[in-house]
């Protein structure tokens, strides 16, 4: 953040390690030269008998914490003489080195309480750290010990080794929430890992440096900027951006100015607030799925409250974004009234000094709100240009700006990190669904039954073929963007926020209630729903007071499968009331989860086909929760079974500290990437859909559209956070020739060739032995324009790729970016017309031959002479001639 940071104490930390190594079993040693340099207190252990004594043992940990108990320059000092003693290079500066609490020093307890090799496990820990073997259960282990906290001990691994590990505590968790964006809760040390691998992948700082940047950022701001920014953070950049824009528009219109005693910006936890006098006038805050609170002059709706006293004004609710249009004019109206009869907010005390800059100041404000206003989102795109523009290139960018925009804001300027977080984020594999992009290619052959779904053949294990529903590439991705919207849902209204206690005394069964694709299985799943119960079937005899072996005997007498008896009794004997069951959805999401209340009950007039009832509380239903949500392992299509409760994910069920959702968690977007868009028949591939995924009409909206899908005979609709990103190629197919309905849906991005990127990124290289790369493409572009169109022309990433040849490679890279790109692209397009490829290319490409004599064969009457002045054309391999030649070569092409 500033320069001339000095971090050499990173090296005397290193050497000063290399010495505690060494002396583990000197532990006095330790002591001792701590206490040369100045250092102390050590006579404040406390014995058996409760008596001060001498302290004549420590750990590496602890060793560091006495030297930067003390303030500044204190401390450096401190590490300056240790370092003479030691006869290392002396440290000038201890930037980013945490201050350890002078009152909780040490990582261990007195004397006394030392029962259980304490210090011992400490330098086991600390030489687990240096090796990097520190394991769940080890640090599980460390934090036991009466002294160690999680911001301690992560303070002791930094200055253990600053380069590997980050210390975690108030200053630095503030700072990776508001600044990286990151959670920086965790209880184990995996989480611990994972934070500091989002660290790594967010920023190439050293931890030591990030450490320092961390104590700046907060020593630089004061409270009410922290207040505020802490608030800021709780609300997505979306509704941020949405509020403050309004806001200004407030302002504006009411001619305000900063310092005004009428107006008040307050802040809280989970809130913003804009005052006139006493009434608030626009507030964002999340209450029962609503958000925005404003003042309006009229009743606005039924649900509108009214303000006590004169001018009588009210006050409005919402959550759609688009609703503010209907009442803006009325608050502006109120708003001006209360201005009037204003002369001092009773509220003033309570102004937040950096909201109010936020609104006045577009430089303070540019630090946390985005500075372009906010454009409509676009969930249909299509990126078309020439072949060779970078529509590939623009797509990945696009995708992760749509899918983790808090990263590609820090690593848009680092493309090797964008391409291996679009790798991460792929989805290639549809049972391990932690990916947000999904990618297909159209072609001739694609169909309805390849996008959304169809009825596919199914070999079974004896052989046999089966037909079964399966969903395409879109349905798929439609489903796991509805799975986040179901677990957003189920996340912060509250219907799971366990203790600790119930979650460890809970049992879990998993049960499918009929297959979903079925039907038959579907009223099942829609009848125990609405009844509140759970149902198996295997058989129609009445299994009441039923022993688990006569169970199983009735199963073998009516040749049942063989898991039938095993299954019904784990369903009547296994399941006690006060369990929990996990209603499957196929093998990958959680459609209901009920709590088990009554015991079996024998029903042969319900109208399903199952007999065997169990009564449930449903905790929730209808939703689609990923099973990685709530299970560490996929579900399995058996029945019933017993859940491994080791496996279960406490997190979604105890909702406590970090793991406790806001209001404003926001849902994940997908992203559908369909390569060549228009070489489908796009009418044909979309079918009833293609109406659906406009923005008005996804899921969610005013005018929401569903459909019955045709195999399934599911009720389907597009979430709206499923963004569709389309290439297509224009050497192909021109826009015009593509289906009204796709044009009408899509917003179009043309990608031109950028010819001024070869010197751009080639710089010195992009002339070649005096030939100008970047005019040799503009030369082909503007003659390719005038023979066929400016939608044939060859983009600029084919010389792009000479960016890494070395000097000696060049030319040869060059001939190749010809022969394999260039060349290939002009025979296509000219259908081998070597008088226009000519034309564009020049003659030095080619190879000039006449027909050998006596070439065809004899007959009366040949027209031999006709074809004698013939010429033939072939291109020359380019691959085999010298950098010499082909100078000769481009600079026919210029025409010098």
């Amino acid at each position: 953040m500033v320069e001339n940071t000095d971090f050499s104490w990173v090296k005397t930390h290193r050497e000063i390690v290399r010495y505690l190594k060494e002396n583990q079993h000197n532990q006095l040693e330790l002591i001792e030269l701590l206490k040369f340099t100045g250092i102390g207190p050590f006579d404040n252990d406390v014995d058996d008998k409760g008596n001060k004594t001498e302290l004549i043992e420590i750990d590496p940990f602890t060793f560091f914490f006495f030297i930067y108990k003390y303030g500044q320059p204190k401390r450096l000092e401190f590490l300056q003489k240790i370092a003479a003693e030691l006869n290392l290079e002396k440290p000038t500066g201890d930037f980013g080195i945490p201050s350890a609490n002078a009152q909780k020093l040490w990582l261990f307890p007195y004397e006394r309480n030392r029962n259980n090799n304490e210090i011992e496990r400490l330098w086991i820990f600390f030489f687990a750290a240096l090796e990097s073997k520190i394991t769940n259960e080890l640090f599980a282990d460390v934090i036991t010990i009466a002294g160690v906290g999680l911001a301690k001990i992560t303070e002791g691994l930094f200055d253990v080794d600053p380069e590997i590990y980050f210390p975690i505590n108030a200053p630095t968790k503030s700072y990776l929430k508001e600044i990286l964006k990151i959670d920086p809760e965790f209880k184990t040390f995996i989480e611990y890992e994972n934070i500091l691998n989002q660290i790594k992948l967010i920023t190439d700082k050293s931890f030591y440096e990030l450490s320092y940047d961390a104590w700046l950022w907060n020593s630089t701001q004061s409270k009410d900027e922290k207040i505020f920014k802490k608030t800021v953070a709780k609300f997505s950049p979306k509704e941020i951006n949405f509020y403050f824009q309004f806001l200004e528009k407030i302002v504006t219109e009411l001619n305000l100015e900063s310092g005004d005693s009428r107006i008040v910006f307050s802040c809280g936890k989970n809130y913003l607030n804009f005052n006139i006098g006493q009434r608030f006038v626009w507030r964002l805050e999340p209450k029962k799925g609503l958000k925005y609170h404003i003042i309006t002059d009229k009743k606005m709706a039924e649900n509108s409250g009214n303000f006590d006293g004169k001018p009588e004004h009210y006050y409005y609710v919402f959550r759609e974004e688009d609703k503010l249009a209907e009442v803006k004019e009325s608050c502006l109206a109120a708003s001006s009234i209360e201005l009037a009869r204003t002369q001092k907010s009773g509220y003033r005390d309570h102004n937040n000094s950096s909201f109010e800059q936020a609104v006045f100041n577009k430089i303070f404000s540019s630090q946390f709100l985005e500075s372009k206003p906010m454009k409509e989102e676009t969930l249909n795109q299509i990126f078309y240009g020439p072949p060779g523009t970078g529509k590939t290139y623009n797509t990945i960018s696009e995708a992760l700006k749509i899918a983790v925009p808090q990263f590609y804001k820090v690593h848009k300027d680092n493309r090797k990190n964008l391409t291996e977080q679009f790798k991460n984020l792929l989805i290639t594999d549809w049972k391990n669904t932690n990916g947000q992009i999904a990618f297909c290619t159209f072609h001739q052959s694609f169909t309805y039954e390849d996008f959304v779904e169809g009825i596919k053949p199914v070999t079974t294990i004896d052989k046999n073929i089966n037909y079964e529903i399966e969903p395409g590439i879109f349905k798929k991705i439609c489903d796991l963007a509805e799975a986040s919207k179901s677990t957003k849902k189920i996340k912060t209204e509250g219907k799971i926020d366990w203790t600790d206690d119930h979650f460890r005394q809970a049992s879990f069964f998993k049960m499918s209630l009929g297959e979903s694709t079925k039907k038959e299985d579907t009223e099942i799943y829609e009848f125990c729903k609405t009844e509140n119960y759970v149902a198996i079937g295997f058989t129609e005899s009445d299994l009441t007071g039923k022993t688990e072996t006569e169970i199983k005997e009735i199963c073998t007498d009516e040749d049942l499968q063989s898991t039938a008896g095993s299954q019904l009794s784990t369903f009547i004997h296994g399941m006690k009331k006060g369990d929990y069951v996990l209603i499957g959805n196929g093998n990958s999401f959680v459609r209901a989860l009920g709590k088990i209340v009554g015991d079996y009950e024998f029903h042969e007039d319900y109208p399903t086909s199952y007999k065997h009832y169990r009564a449930v509380e449903w905790v929730f239903k209808d939703e689609s929760i990923p099973i990685e949500e709530i299970y560490d392992k996929q579900l399995r299509q058996q029945t019933i079974y017993r859940i491994d409760h080791e496996k279960v994910k406490r997190d979604f069920f105890v909702k406590d500290g970090a793991s406790k959702p806001s209001e404003d968690e926001e849902v994940k977007p997908y992203v559908l990437i369909i390569d060549e868009i228009n070489r489908g028949n796009v009418s044909a591939i979309f079918g009833e859909l293609i109406t659906l995924i406009e923005k008005d009409k996804r899921s969610g909206s005013d005018e929401e559209l569903q459909v019955v899908l045709p195999y399934s005979k599911k009720v389907f609709s597009v979430p709206d956070n499923v963004y569709i990103i389309g290439t297509m190629n224009t050497a192909d197919r021109s826009i015009e020739a593509l289906d009204s309905a796709l044009r009408r849906r899509f917003n179009f991005t043309e990608i031109q060739p950028k010819t001024y990127l070869i010197k751009e990124i080639l710089q010195d290289r992009s002339t070649w032995n005096f030939i100008d790369l970047q005019e040799v493409l503009e030369t082909i572009n503007k003659r390719i324009t005038v023979l066929i169109d400016r939608e044939h022309r060859i983009g600029h990433s084919y010389f792009l790729k000479l960016k890494d040849a070395s000097s000696e490679d060049f030319g040869g890279m060059l001939k190749a970016v010809f022969f394999e790109n260039i060349i290939p692209l002009m025979q296509e397009y000219f259908f081998n017309d070597y008088v226009k490829i000519g034309m564009v290319l020049g003659t030095g490409f080619f190879e000039e031959s006449v027909p050998e004599q006596q070439l065809f064969a004899e007959i009366e009457d040949s027209l031999e002479d006709d074809y004698s002045d013939v010429k033939i054309y072939n291109f020359k391999d380019l691959t085999s001639i010298s950098d010499t030649d082909f100078i000769v070569i481009l600079n026919k092409l210029l025409n010098k």
